[in-house]
C-alpha cells in the first residue's frame, strides 16, 4: 500500500514512475497503472528465450518429417546420422556461447573461416560451451594441420573442415 501511494504521488507530481514487466501481463498491468518506464527484460532473458524457441522450432520441425528425436548424446545421434542442430557463433563472445549451450543446441559451431577469432575468443568460447557440458565444432579459417591441431588443443570437439572440395582433399 505504501509503495502505491509513493507511486501515485510521484506520478500526480508529474514523475516517470517504472515498473518490471517481464510477461505481456505484467506489461498491461504496469501501464493499466499510470507506469511508463518498463523493463521488459533483460539481454540474457531474451537472448536465451529467442535461442530457444529457434532450436524447439527447429526440433518440432525434425519430428513433423517424421523423424523421431531420440535422447542420445549428439555424438551418438551424428554417429547414427540423425539429425543434430548446430547454430554458427559469429560473435566473439563467450557468453553467447554460453546462452546458445542453455538454449538446447547439440553443438556450437564457432565459424573460424567467416568471422575471423583471434585463439583467446576461439578458447573463451569454448570453455563457456564446456562449462555448461556444451559441445563445440570449430570451423578453422584454413584446413592446415597447424591450425586444426591448435584448435583441437583448445579442447574443441570437433573440427568442420573449411572448402574441401573431394574425398583426396578430405
Amino acid at each position: 500500500a505504501a509503495m502505491a501511494d509513493a507511486q501515485a504521488r510521484m506520478m500526480n507530481a508529474g514523475y516517470t514512475v517504472g515498473s518490471i514487466a517481464y510477461t505481456p501481463e505484467q506489461t498491461k498491468a504496469a501501464v493499466s497503472a499510470g507506469k511508463t518506464f518498463l523493463n521488459v527484460g533483460s539481454d540474457l532473458q531474451m537472448l536465451t528465450k529467442s535461442f530457444r524457441e529457434h532450436i524447439e522450432g527447429a526440433r518440432a520441425a525434425i519430428e513433423a518429417s517424421g523423424i523421431k528425436v531420440t535422447g542420445m548424446t549428439p555424438i551418438e545421434r551424428v554417429r547414427r546420422n540423425e539429425p543434430v542442430l548446430m547454430p554458427f557463433l559469429r560473435i566473439a563472445e563467450p557468453a553467447i556461447a554460453e546462452i546458445m549451450v542453455m538454449s538446447g543446441t547439440d553443438f556450437l559451431i564457432i565459424d573460424d573461416e567467416h568471422f575471423p577469432f583471434s585463439d583467446k575468443d576461439i578458447f573463451n568460447c569454448i570453455a563457456a560451451a564446456h562449462a555448461h557440458d556444451g559441445k563445440v565444432i570449430v570451423r578453422p579459417h584454413d584446413k592446415s594441420k597447424s591450425s586444426i591441431g591448435r584448435i583441437l588443443d583448445m579442447g574443441a570437439d570437433g573440427i568442420m573442415a573449411p572448402q574441401v572440395k573431394d574425398h583426396e582433399e578430405a
